[in-house]
């Protein structure tokens, strides 16, 4: 089956499929969804973000459409950007910089299970319901080691290690969309596509930026 492209104005039949069947998406649970997390998002004093379809689904679908928790969600990100806007209020221009450094990559095509992939060369692979670590020293693994106890099953079920064996890792991710430092075919090219991916979504960054916190105005 062909890699599903990661931008992508409406769902594909096999996102709608996948959707339906992890998180209990239907048109009827996703509008009724929708209005409730409005509902509270407007009964909030002081609080005043974006609520268009397509933000709110983000934070909705994140928590299987559970509207208590998608809004406590949407309270923790916007309480965080509030704290320390110079990290975590940004917009696309604000990070050029670091977008041409190459050492964080957004595959531009799906993974075999149509999930995101969000790259951190010299760290980790990382996907929304998985973290792959490849390379790690020794130090790293010892350290987990002590906490992996307190790690609940799902967690611990999501996070691989995969040394140098970079094979491994090619089980969870297609080498076409890897970069060549992890010995994937993703070169200057795919790069640089997602660079201009980024940098085109200036306006939509500047939006999101743009909030009501506590009866504070940011930025």
């Amino acid at each position: 089956m062909a890699l599903l492209p990661f931008w992508t104005k409406e769902l594909t039949p096999e996102i709608v499929k996948k959707a339906e069947s992890e998180l209990g998406e239907t048109p009827e649970v996703k509008q009724k969804s929708l209005e409730e997390l409005r509902k509270l998002i407007e009964s909030e004093e002081g609080f005043q973000i974006p609520t268009d379809d397509s933000f709110l689904l983000r934070f909705l679908r994140a928590k299987k459409y559970d509207v208590k928790r998608s809004f406590k969600c949407l309270k923790i990100y916007y309480g965080l950007k509030s704290m320390y806007p110079e990290i975590l209020n940004k917009v696309p221009s604000d990070i050029k910089s670091l977008l041409e450094k190459n050492i964080v990559y957004l595959t531009m095509k799906r993974g075999y299970n149509a999930e995101g992939v969000l790259i951190f060369l010299d760290a980790w692979p990382h996907r929304v319901n998985g973290v792959h670590i490849v390379n790690e020293p020794p130090f790293f693994t010892f350290t987990f080691n002590m906490i992996k106890p307190m790690l609940s099953r799902k967690m611990k079920n999501r996070i691989h290690f995969h040394g140098d064996n970079l094979e491994s890792l090619y089980k969870y991710f297609p080498v076409e969309i890897l970069p060549q430092q992890l010995g994937g075919l993703a070169g200057q090219k795919e790069f640089q596509e997602y660079h201009t991916s980024i940098l085109d979504r200036q306006k939509l960054g500047e939006k999101l930026s743009e909030f009501v916190y506590k009866g504070v105005k940011y930025p």
